[in-house]
């Protein structure tokens, strides 16, 4: 007949009438306690630390996190948490640097441009342009309540380079250029179900 062991923490009854006796004894007690609970299979503390991580790692690995930036799934915050546990610090619309050869733009005024080649090669610029995954969907680690509100939009500035009008190639000139730097995460404001019917009845009017 097989007879059920409960275990008790090591130093569970020790204390008499409330307070803890002299730390020789506790010495003692740990010193012969150890032993046999090693020899009979009980869990002490470095085992059961050995087994808190190992049930981390198996629930890490059971079911695969779905990386934040999946517009078609929920994720919530105790998930976001986990992801950032196991892969540190993220952004929420992340992007990365490339090296684009541009052989037309726009200006500051919007108007087109050619940019000139050097060398018979073309100029080239670095760009940080968003992830496609991420590009105009919504951002990453943000709170549930909003997330729908949010979007990772591509941000631009200017460079320098030498450009000159369409058709007037012996008119060259310095000047600045659209180029991609940075991805950002925009919110938006809600918009009340009333107004949105308002708006798409307007829009339907003449």
């Amino acid at each position: 007949m097989a007879v059920a062991i409960r275990w008790r923490p090591p130093f569970e009854g020790l204390r008499i009438k409330g307070r803890w006796p002299p730390a020789s004894l506790i010495v003692l007690f740990v010193a012969a306690w150890l032993p046999a609970a090693v020899a009979a299979g009980l869990p002490t503390n470095s085992t059961l630390m050995l087994h808190r991580r190992a049930l981390r790692k198996a629930r890490s690995t059971e079911k695969p996190l779905v990386p934040p930036w999946d517009p078609y799934v929920k994720i919530s915050v105790k998930e976001m948490q986990e992801y950032l546990v196991l892969h540190g610090t993220q952004d929420c619309c992340p992007s990365t640097n490339i090296t684009t050869p541009i052989t037309n733009g726009k200006d500051r005024d919007k108007n087109s441009v050619v940019v000139m080649k050097m060398s018979d090669s073309p100029q080239i610029f670095y760009e940080l342009v968003c992830l496609p995954e991420v590009l105009n969907k919504p951002c990453r680690f943000t709170d549930p309540r909003v997330r729908n509100q949010t979007r990772c939009v591509q941000k631009h500035s200017y460079s320098y380079a030498m450009v000159h009008n369409e058709g007037d190639e012996h008119h060259p000139r310095l000047d600045y250029i659209h180029v991609r730097m940075g991805c950002a995460c925009e919110v938006s404001p809600k918009i009340p179900k009333n107004n949105k019917r308002r708006h798409h009845h307007k829009g339907n009017v003449g």
